[in-house]
């Protein structure tokens, strides 16, 4: 079994995505899947950030080791993994890695309870520290 590295934080800034989770989020099935794996009922879509250059190898280290497996259950839907973070100190959600061909390095798509933007005031570009628990 793979185990994340500890004491793991992460820097990046707040991005645009293509709002493809927005309605993946919405889905009965993804919503069950992410509450029984994750214990989070998602808010409608996820915060994109974009991982500064230097914290890539502590990404790529995550992404390999994430411990939750979020298998679809249709077909048409990838494989997913996951792992649980605090978000700016203040926010429990699970940083979500789609297991798909050309995902960007830098990418880290966060899912949580509330809206991550809203609740913590983030404009695009501004700073996000994540901390892997």
């Amino acid at each position: 079994m793979n185990t994340v590295p500890q004491a793991i934080i992460l820097h990046g800034t707040a991005v645009s995505g293509i709002g493809k989770s927005r309605l993946y989020t919405t889905i009965p099935w993804v919503k069950d899947l992410f509450l029984a794996k994750t214990g989070i009922d998602p808010s409608l879509g996820t915060l994109n950030v974009r991982i500064r250059n230097e914290d890539l190898p502590k990404l790529a280290a995550v992404r390999e080791a994430a411990p939750i497996e979020l298998p679809p259950c249709e077909q048409g839907y990838c494989l997913g993994r996951a792992v649980r973070v605090r978000i700016a100190g203040k926010i429990t959600g699970a940083a979500v890695f789609p297991c798909v061909d050309n995902y960007p390095e830098w990418q880290l798509e966060i899912v949580a309870g509330v809206n991550i933007r809203e609740a913590l005031g983030l404009n695009e570009g501004d700073m996000v520290e994540i901390e892997v628990l």
